[in-house]
């Protein structure tokens, strides 16, 4: 089977991945810094899983293959925390647990699509690493921000572990070999 590169699942994955790694960069960028002090954090925060469903849904699109049961999951389970989030605007310790909820579920999901994904591409381990571990953050969050050790302002450095198994995620594709694939396996 002749593979087209342009079309395999590397290809737009290495490009998701990046795009994904800069957003995220930026996110905590401005979290950390210019909203870290604001009214305007839990707005941010809100944005958080937001930018998760729309990664998930552009990555939807590109593989032109359906809505994958991990990826409705993630889009609904973002949904749902956007919007409770930024309704529940200044209630930090409520955010916490919402957030942290919002990152067991979705670090789940994760794991679960990188899991999925090894067979097709092979590694994943950096995609499968950060639902684990985005998992554990999310029971910190949870159990942290009720027992006071844990801040909204803490939500930011979650981001940057994110973004960097992302880039990781990126250099793994762009260095790959392509191999046999089929979208539908």
């Amino acid at each position: 089977m002749n593979i087209d590169v342009e079309n395999s699942p590397n290809h737009y994955l290495k490009y998701l991945y990046f795009s994904r790694f800069i957003v995220q960069s930026i996110w905590a960028a401005l979290a950390l810094t210019v909203f870290k002090s604001s009214d305007f954090l839990p707005i941010m925060i809100a944005c958080y899983p937001m930018l998760d469903v729309l990664f998930t849904l552009i990555e939807v699109k590109a593989q032109d293959s359906g809505l994958r049961t991990s990826q409705g999951i993630t889009i609904l389970i973002g949904l749902c925390t956007t919007l409770v989030i930024a309704a529940l605007q200044q209630k930090a310790v409520l955010i916490l647990d919402l957030f942290g909820t919002w990152a067991i579920l979705a670090g789940l999901m994760q794991a679960a699509t990188g899991i999925q994904r090894r067979h097709l591409l092979g590694g994943q381990w950096a995609m499968i690493l950060s639902g684990s571990q985005s998992t554990l953050a999310g029971i910190a969050f949870i159990v942290g921000g009720n027992a006071g050790k844990y801040h909204i302002e803490d939500l930011p450095r979650y981001a940057i572990f994110g973004a960097l198994y992302f880039l990781f995620s990126t250099l793994r594709l762009w260095l790959a070999k392509p191999k046999n694939f089929s979208l539908n396996s």
